[in-house]
């Protein structure tokens, strides 16, 4: 059994973090109540898994999708020590401050040309 401080300093975290994590249902809330709550292994275990899967570059509300049964095809199941499938994301420059980002090979290079074409309609060339 720990208290939050105690938790907070085995997982690296500061309390507010941990407290985020439950305000965000990423974590279970402590056991018992007010001054008398504590913390088990459990969440110190599922604050590292949490730790894991955010080090991977999964975002917060996918970790909490996969938590609940409802992963995203592109994250792995949790306690998994394979990292996630990369996604390769490319960025347009189109000028005067415009850019595009947007996944390798998900336009045709004449869709791209259209778009490029739209937005030097709107805010000129380069």
């Amino acid at each position: 059994m720990y208290n939050i401080e105690t938790l907070s300093k085995m997982a690296g975290l500061s309390r507010r973090a941990v407290r985020y994590y439950i305000q965000r249902g990423l974590l279970e809330p402590p056991e018992g109540t007010k001054r008398g709550c504590y913390y088990t292994e459990k969440h110190l275990e599922r604050i590292r898994e949490i730790q894991r899967l955010a080090g991977q570059g999964v975002p917060l509300f996918k970790i909490k999708e996969a938590f609940e049964g409802h992963p995203d095809p592109g994250i792995l199941e949790i306690g998994s020590t394979q990292a996630p499938a990369v996604t390769r994301w490319e960025r347009v420059d189109f000028g005067r401050g415009v850019e595009l980002h947007l996944r390798s090979n998900a336009l045709k290079p004449f869709e791209l040309e259209q778009i490029r074409s739209f937005i030097e309609g709107i805010v000129g060339k380069k």
